[in-house]
């Protein structure tokens, strides 16, 4: 199904294994940095850090022993939710998993992050959503903001001018 995040509507969505998801471009970057992240346009970031997908050791703590990104659909038209699972281990400490999920809703400009059990906290990640350079919004960056625990509900609304102009 197709998702309106800010003011724009897609009907796919690139993932990269280092926990974020771009609607307008693909770009692996490992190394996060607080928002904006220059030039990424139409952006959701749950947990960007430097994460891996491949088979390691790490893994085994997963369902299957297996890391990736899941997908999958629940509910029914209109009001179903693209779900959307990072299994990953740490670049720097394969040993240590990263568990994430971000929720998108049809027909709804909300998203949801889930966190799992995340080794390494908000100790070295970014997470938040971006329109543009100008508009974003930053939930923790490096250490500051907050935990990465539980879940983070974001609606994004539109601004609306006021109806008189005040000086």
């Amino acid at each position: 199904f197709s998702y309106t995040i800010y003011d724009q509507t897609f009907n796919a969505v690139n993932l990269s294994s280092n926990g974020n998801a771009q609607f307008t471009m693909m770009d692996n970057f490992w190394v996060n940095n607080c928002l904006p992240w220059t030039t990424h346009d139409y952006t959701i970031l749950p947990y960007w850090d430097d994460q891996r997908t491949d088979a390691n050791a790490g893994c085994a703590a997963f369902p299957g022993g297996t890391c990736g990104i899941f997908t999958s659909i629940s509910g029914t038209a209109p009001n179903r939710i693209f779900n959307i699972e990072w299994r990953t281990v740490y670049f720097a400490d394969a040993n240590q998993t990263a568990n994430h999920e971000l929720r998108l809703y049809e027909g709804q400009t909300r998203f949801d992050v889930i966190y799992g059990n995340l080794g390494m906290g908000n100790s070295s990640a970014t997470a938040g959503v971006q329109q543009n350079d100008s508009a974003f919004d930053q939930y923790f960056c490096d250490g500051s903001g907050g935990a990465a625990t539980g879940g983070q509900s974001y609606i994004l609304q539109a601004c609306t001018p006021s109806p008189t102009p005040t000086a």
